[in-house]
Parts: structure tokens; sequence; C-alpha cells
């Protein structure tokens, strides 16, 4: 009995009952839906005391070093001092090292837009850049997806100062767009392309936790898959510092003593710190980096407290009861507490209590939980201030080590500790819960009375299958910049991390830097097996040595170059063609297999069996029978191009020499593999079938040069392939081939017999037409999904052309024309060659054809010699190396596997920075105003001005300084070196000076 029938023999309220029970059951689900773990996958960081990097930030941390210091001149000019009366007297903070300066090129900003643009958003840019990186994820590879960008900013002292001096500059929007809060989340999405929700956050010293919550909701609810979340606050103008010294809110010593007796007031920092956010889920089955968990992100307001600024206990206490629910933890679960500790003496008491209150439980004196604040270390970064909290915690948890908490000397007795069991830790301490999952705390509070609590753990990888491990071609290490000084730093960089890390697994190594990282037109691919391999090759670079096993290009142009892809026809075999890819490479196997299967309909014995099985045949001899020779030829091309195409290498055109035009045809899209093999079985089962007694001949002189001789043989000679400038092959009648030859030699011309069974693209091919177009007549055409260039008329072929069989019967008897088809495909723009055969025929040929240093030729495959027997996945993988070199995109996951994490992470991106501010036209007054000059204001006479114009002022020299103007220390009206300029010009018969303001 069905469902439906059951339900129509209940009652109404038993029917009723069973929908509130779904409903409920539902309900739960999407609850439960809504609270999936939130995995952090990669962090960046610039904070105070050089804390660059995670890794220099947590060196700061476990040290514990006190960032603190005088402000950096010319910060704020000169000499910066507090106001008269001030208990202290230097001003002291956490700051940042060239807040100016900036890699305007690399994000694609103009010089001039740049000046706009605030020191925030540029720092927010590289920082976000950074954190990309440490996770393993391309920054290129996010445009067009669902990626969320939240931020917190809660000042931007810089666009004050620009409209406080009034130096615009003619900028028209870029001061308004360069300071705009909405521009910091909005420029790093415009700038990756990503297109999730962007926003950006001000509930003041809370913003970027705010934000870090808003965006683990926008994961729960699918508004987006992955999130950059990230906070920034630089203190670029005294005038805050100056308002919180007048409200007595600082520190006057510059110390934050959080939870001590002497705390006095809080020291401002600045800096930036950025995360990375995916669903839980969705890192472990990408295999990212889980460095840390989010299990509850709550948020709430103070409401009524005793002041608009002051902070509210209880209402702390159950932000934290209730981000414990939400996380479905208890108390005793907790260790530690990240707390806001700002370092004053009314709000420290008060959010201790509110952690013992809600935290308590499950601690004792001999199980405390631990408490500390990094604002101890570098100040109070307000919008970023929740970012710094995070990120410490991250590192504790990875390092399982909770680092000393600072200036703590004397428990402040504004705190019960006799009563709460809690403990400030001032000695780096071993995290007290050894198992795993590790649960801490991590508060934010704005003096606008937003609070959150986040609650975060550490992460334990569930034991499961590998990550994919993709080719495993020998190694290829690719390093890029976007220009050749930022590919130097690379390279340095790349060396200094060798020297503190020699024992990293060379493999990890290459999958991080390949995988994940984005790729720029300035490029260097060394082929490494060994770390020490790579730091010979790093060192012989940097020295301007050549390294055989590395590639190095530069180009113009981030688009990537234009692929012909050129298929190679009989010649080129060998018996061990393949068989080290059919034996290493699933993507050569597979397809190989592919063709094996539709040939078996046609052939005698299995080509797997015949090339790569066991048999005892003589494959040498064996190939030379051109009945098994094409189909070997075909399935090994057709199964290296699947190669090529598994690695993202997608050509833009495709031509074929003879043979090579049946694989150029099938990959790009006319014939069927099915039909494809049946032809090429049936043309080398009839060619094989043909009488022999034909011959073919090379000959070293362009076709035009041999036509005469040709045209004496009375037709038993033909032109087969044109394949060069002064390369050109007859086919025909031995004995006719015999006498041309004997005929040019003499005179002087170079002539080469080929070994063949027979005359190919010959009258001598017609008796086995009949029976081919037979085999044609039941071939069904596709289109062209690429473009082909013909070997009949050496041009782009339109799918009508090649979809005649008459096509295909006078393909077997014209020439091939290579060297038109290589002019073609240049035309086309094509500047990268990737031949597809066993040994490089065409790409020889190719080069005489076009004699272009700016073209990049790569053959798949080497021919095996006694000086040449290198392993043929080498050779593969070299002619990666050589395609990315040239700007190719390689999916660089598909050849080594997805990014793995390394025990320490590789450098990130090398920016090249270079200053770029405002012009400060108050500096400009300030010099020259207060000074007295006897030309400042007064007129001066034609002549007097005119001499001074002559031998000591230039135009170029002039600056504008409201109504006066600037040379060097001299100080003239406007309307003064309007005169002089008008007089010089009139004395000297030059063309009378433009005079505008500027």
């Amino acid at each position: 009995m069905s469902n439906e029938d059951q339900n129509k023999d209940m009652s109404p309220l038993k029917r009723a009952f069973i929908a509130l029970e779904e409903a409920h059951q539902t309900i739960q689900e999407l609850k439960r839906n809504r609270r999936q773990p939130i995995a952090i996958v990669g962090m960046g960081c610039r904070f105070p005391g050089g804390a660059t990097s995670p890794a220099a930030f947590w060196q700061l941390l476990h040290e514990g070093k006190d960032a603190i210091g005088l402000v950096p001149a010319p910060r704020w000019g000169e000499e910066p001092r507090y106001p008269k009366g001030h208990p202290a007297n230097e001003i002291r903070g956490g700051f940042l090292d060239a807040v100016d300066t900036f890699d305007a090129e690399f994000f694609g900003i103009s010089p001039r837009e740049a000046n706009c643009v605030d020191p925030q958003q540029r720092l927010l840019l590289e920082v976000a850049w950074e954190a990309l990186e440490d996770a393993g994820i391309s920054p290129q590879s996010l445009s067009g997806s669902a990626t969320g960008v939240y931020v917190g900013l809660c000042k931007s002292d810089y666009g004050a100062m620009q409209r406080e001096l009034g130096d615009d500059g003619g900028h028209g929007m870029y001061p308004l767009a360069g300071g705009a809060f909405s521009m910091a989340s909005g420029r790093l999405s415009y700038f990756l392309g990503l297109q999730g929700p962007s926003m950006t956050i001000d509930t003041a010293c809370s913003s970027s936790l705010v934000a870090l919550g808003s965006a683990y909701q926008s994961l729960q609810l699918n508004d987006c898959d992955t999130a950059l979340v990230g906070g920034v606050s630089l203190m670029l103008s005294p005038e805050n510092t100056l308002s919180y010294s007048k409200a007595e809110m600082m520190s006057p010593d510059g110390r934050c003593r959080t939870f001590d007796q002497n705390a006095n007031g809080f020291v401002q920092g600045e800096g930036c710190g950025v995360v990375v956010l995916k669903r839980l889920a969705d890192a472990e089955a990408s295999g990212d980096n889980i460095i840390g968990v989010i299990h509850a992100a709550t948020i709430n307001q103070d409401g009524p407290s005793s002041g608009l600024t002051a902070p509210n206990g209880e209402a702390q206490e159950a932000l934290i009861r209730k981000a414990l629910s939400e996380a479905g933890l208890t108390a005793t679960d907790i260790d530690y507490v990240e707390a806001h500790g700002t370092g004053t003496s009314l709000g420290d008491p008060i959010e201790m209590r509110a952690i013992a209150a809600a935290l308590s439980d499950g601690h004792d004196n001999r199980a405390p939980l631990r408490v500390g604040s990094v604002k101890t270390n570098i100040g109070h970064l307000e919008s970023a201030a929740g970012m710094a909290s995070l990120i410490k915690v991250l590192l504790s948890l990875r390092h399982e080590c909770i680092p000393p908490h600072i200036n703590f000397n004397e428990p402040s007795s504004f705190i019960d500790w006799d009563n709460i069991p809690i403990q400030i830790p001032t000695n780096p301490e071993k995290w007290p819960r050894q198992a795993a999952p590790r649960f801490a705390g991590v508060s934010g509070f704005g003096f606008s009375g937003t609070n959150v609590h986040v609650i975060v753990s550490d992460y334990q990888a569930a034991s499961g299958p590998d990550s994919p491990q993709g080719l495993e071609l020998p190694g290829i290490l690719a390093l890029s910049g976007r220009s050749d000084a930022a590919l130097q730093a690379e390279t340095e960089n790349l060396a200094a991390y060798l020297d503190r890390n020699p024992d990293v697994s060379v493999g990890e190594l290459i999958r991080s830097q390949n995988v994940g990282r984005s790729h720029f037109p300035a490029r260097l691919a060394i082929a490494v097996e060994s770390i020490v391999d790579l730091r010979a090759a790093l060192d012989s670079i940097r020295s301007g040595g050549s390294v055989p096993t590395a590639v190095r290009n530069i180009r113009r142009s981030a688009a990537a170059p234009r692929v012909a892809m050129l298929f190679t026809g009989q010649g080129s075999q060998f018996a061990t063609m393949g068989r080290e890819f059919y034996r290493r490479l699933p993507v050569y196997r597979e397809a190989f297999d592919e063709c094996d299967a539709c040939f078996a309909k046609h052939l005698a014995t299995p080509l797997t069996e015949l090339l790569y099985g066991d048999s005892q045949q003589d494959l040498d001899a064996l190939l030379e029978n051109t009945e098994w020779q094409q189909p070997a030829l075909f399935a090994f091309e057709y199964a290296v191009a699947k190669v090529w195409r598994h690695i993202g290498v997608v050509p833009t055109a495709v031509a074929g020499h003879s043979l090579g035009e049946y694989v150029a045809a099938c990959v790009a899209g006319l014939l069927s593999l099915d039909d494809a093999c049946r032809l090429v079985a049936a043309r080398g089962r009839l060619m094989q079938a043909l009488p022999a007694g034909g011959a073919m001949l090379a000959v070293g002189a362009a076709h035009h040069d041999v036509l005469d001789f040709v045209a004496e043989e009375n037709g038993e000679i033909s032109v087969a392939a044109i394949n060069g400038p002064v390369n050109t092959v007859l086919s025909g009648v031995k004995s006719s081939i015999d006498r041309i030859a004997e005929k040019l030699q003499k005179r002087g011309t170079n002539c080469t017999r080929l070994n063949v069974s027979h005359a190919f693209h010959s009258p001598l091919m017609e008796p086995m037409l009949a029976e081919y177009e037979r085999e044609l007549e039941t071939t069904e055409f596709g289109s062209l999904s690429l473009s082909l260039v013909s070997n009949l008329s050496g041009k782009p072929a339109t799918t009508r052309q090649m979809a005649d069989k008459r096509y295909w019967l006078q393909h077997i008897v014209n020439p091939v024309r290579f060297e038109e088809s290589i002019d073609a495909l240049r035309r086309r723009g094509c500047e990268v060659f990737i031949e597809v055969g066993p040994h490089p025929v065409l790409t020889a040929m190719g080069k005489a054809c076009a004699d272009d240093e700016n073209l990049t030729w790569i053959s798949t495959s080497l021919r095996p010699t006694d000086n040449h027997r290198d392993d043929p996945l080498a050779t593969l993988a070299m002619a990666v190396a050589r395609y990315y070199a040239s700007g190719g995109e390689v999916d660089w996951a598909q050849v080594y596997g997805q990014s793995r994490p390394l025990s320490h992470a590789l450098p990130t991106y090398p920016f090249q920075r270079t200053r770029f501010w405002f012009r400060d036209t108050r500096v400009e007054r300030s010099r020259y105003q207060n000074r007295e000059h006897p030309l400042l204001g007064h007129r001066i006479s034609t002549p007097l001005h005119a001499g001074l114009y002559e031998n000591e002022l230039r135009i170029g020299d002039l600056d504008y300084v409201d109504d006066h103007v600037v040379h060097g220390t001299t100080v003239l009206p406007a309307t003064a070196i309007i005169e002089m300029s008008l007089a010089a010009a009139l004395r000297s018969g030059m063309p009378m000076p433009q005079i505008k303001q500027l």
C-alpha cells in the first residue's frame, strides 16, 4: 500500500500530526545545514614589528616581543608630539613600514590613480593576494566565481588629508573612489573578478570580526562558496591619536597592560589581516589546507549601558553563552580565550567578569582557562584588531602553544582573581588539551556597542584516499612574475626559502608553487629531480649562468599565445614509441586503448599487444610495413594529443602531414574516432597491397626549381611534398627517381632517398582509390571545432571542403603543401607550434619555413639514439616546460595533482613597490610662507625680471603654490613670473608661452 493510500485511512488529526512531525524534521535539518562548520584555509597579514607574514607574526608572539615604537619619520611630520600638558612627551604606537609604497602595475592601477587610492585599500589588495596564495588557491582561478569579500574598515585618514589639502590634481573620480569605504571591498572584488557578496563593514573596533560573522552566515546560506575576510587600519594622520589623547584614553607611556594593575589606556596600532573561508565539507572535498574551523560567530549589541561607548558585561556574557550553544559546546571545551583586552582599567575588568561568568564551569585552578590579548604586543589595530586576534589563535592552534601575554606584572585589583579559574600566560605554554579538536574563543567589541564572539578549533584530518596525483611527470618548477625584476625576486626568495627549509619535499614544493600560484608573463621553468638540483639551478640562474634544464621567456603580452598542433606523418615511427607513456601515463593508456578497440575490427593483432605486450616480433621491421605503421602512428599521436588536452592545452589550429592530417581531422571533430581508425586501417592496408617499385627522394631545392626535371619524366614522377623553401620531396617510379637524383646531384643539389615501401603522394597510388572511395562512402563527417589547415591547399579548410570524399582521395595522390600550411598558421597568429609525433620531423622543417625567433617550436617525443636515451617522460616534461615558458596556460593540478600543505609556507609574490602619495601642498606652503624674501609681493621692472628669467629660472622648475611660484628657495608672485615669461619670449623671438594655473 502506498503512503498516499495509507494517509487516506488516517483521521484528519493524525494526518496533521504526521505533517507537523515532517515539518519539524525539515526545520531541524535546515538548522543543521545552516550550522555547518566553516573552514579557514588561508591567511595573510602585515602587523607591526616586521610581522609581514603569519610565520613572522608567530615568531614575534612566541618570543613575547613588544612591537610598539615611535612614530616613523616623516609619517606625521618631523617631530610629532602630544599637545602641551599631556603626560607623555613622545607618541608611540604599533606602526608598519613603507605604507606609502605599492605595486600599482601588478594590480592594474595607473600611477595617477594610485596616488589617490587610500593606502588601506592598497594594503588590503596585497594581503588578500597573499592569503589566497597561503591557501594554495591561484587568485586568478577565482575570476567569475561566487566568492564573497567582507572587509572591516572604520576610518580613512588618507581621504581626509586629501580633502583638507585640496589637492585633487585634476584626477576627477580617483580621489572619490580612492577614499570611499565601500571601495575597500569593491576594489578587491573587481580586481579578482569575484561575483559573490562584497561589503565593507564599520562597527569600529569589532569591524573585522563582524565581517567574519557576516561571511560565516553567507557561507551557511550558500550565498557564496569562498569568502575573503579582512580588516585593515592605518594611522596616516595624527588627528585621531590627538583626539584620543585629549579624551585621556591613551596610555601615556605607550604600553598596553591588559589585565594589569598599571593599565592606563590603550595603544594604537596598524595593520591588515585577511583569512580565506570555505564550508568545511567543500574544503575537505577540495583537499585544501585547513588551518582552523569556525564553529560559531555570534554578534550582539550592548544596548543600554552606563554610557554610549561604555561596555556592557551582561551583553558580553550573553554573547559568549550564545556562541557556545550555537557551536554545540560547553564551557569545559574552551581552552583559551583571546580577549578584546584594550588595556583600560574600566573595560578589561568588565570583559574578564563576562568571560568568567560564561566559561568558568568545567575549569578550576588545576585546569584553568587561559586568557590573553594580542594588543599587548602590537597595540589596538581598531578595524583590523579582530583579524590580529583570530590569526594569533590560529597560529597558536597550529603550533599547539599559547604565546606569552606581555606587560602583565601585577594583576589588576579590579578583577577577583581568587574566585575565577583563569590564568594569564606570561610564558609560552603548551596547549593544555593534547587531543584534537582544541577550542578557543575570540572576542571583539566596538565602542559603538557591537560585540562579536567567535569559537574556532584546529582541524583533525580524517583518514581517507589521497587527492588525485595527476600525471606525475618528472618535476618542472614554474616561477613567474609581472616583470623581469619580479621574476628575479621570486628566484631570490625561493633560494632563501630553501636555505631555511632544506628538508622540504621537492614534489610537494612543485605542487604548491605550480598549482597554488597564479602565473604571469615573465616565466622560468626548471626541470628538477631533487632539492639539490633546484638549489644548484637557482644559484646558477642568480649568478647569470646557463642551466640546460631551465627555460626562460619574457612575453610582452599577458594573453596566452595561440597554439598550432602539428601531427607527424610516416617515417617518424620507432619500435619503442609510447611504451613508457603507456606504462606510466593513465591518460595516454586510456586513449591508446580506445584507439586499439576501434582498430581491433580491422587489424589481425591488437596494437597494444603488438607494441606494448611481450611480442617477440621484430617491431622495427614490422613498422616498416605501411599496414601496421599507419595505425600505430595514428594511435600514438591521438593518445599524446589527449595528454596535452588533459593538462589544459587546447590548440587554436591543427595541421597534419599526410597521415597526420587524419589525426588532426579527428582531434578537430571532423572524424569520429571509430571512422578515423577505420579509414586509417583501410588506407594502410590498401597502400601496402600496391605493387612495389616506387621510390621517394628528398631534394634540397625549391619545388619550382625541380619542376622542369619532373616534366622530363613524362608523368612517372610528381611532387609529393613542398616541405620548405629548399625542401621538396619527389615520388614515383624508382628508375625515374634514380635518373632525376643523378641529374640533380651533378648540378650540386643535395638529394636523399627516403626509406619507404611505396611512392606515396604520386600517381602510383591511384589503383587503390576506387576501393578506398567505398570506405569513404560510409563515413559520417562532423563539423570542425578547431581551425584545420589543409595539406592540399595549405590554407584553412572549411567543413564542407573536408567532408567531401573527393578531398580524401586527392589527399592520397596530391602533394602535401607543408610550407604554405606553416605560413597560414602564422597568419592566424600562431606563435607556439607543438609537434605531436614520435620524433621532431615537422619541427625541423617548420623552423626552416619560418625563420622567426618569436616563434616557439616544441617536440613531444624523441627517437632514442646511441647518444640520447633519456626517459621519454622527461622529454615530455621539458616539452610542457617550454610550452609554459612561452606563455601557455597549463593545468598544473592535472600534471602533479592538487596542491598539498607544506610544513613551511612558500614565499608569496614579491611585489615591486614604489612610492605613491598625493601632493602635499600644505608642506610646500609651510616651507615658504613664513620666510621673508625681498621679491615676495613686489612687482619687478621688465629688464630685471627678464634677466632673472634668462639666467636663473626655467619653466620646468616652477611650482605654483596658491598665487605664488616657487623655484628652489625663491618665491615670486604669479604675476611677476608671467611678466618674466612674456618678456623673455619677446626678447628671444620664441613663441609666446601659454600661462595657466596648475
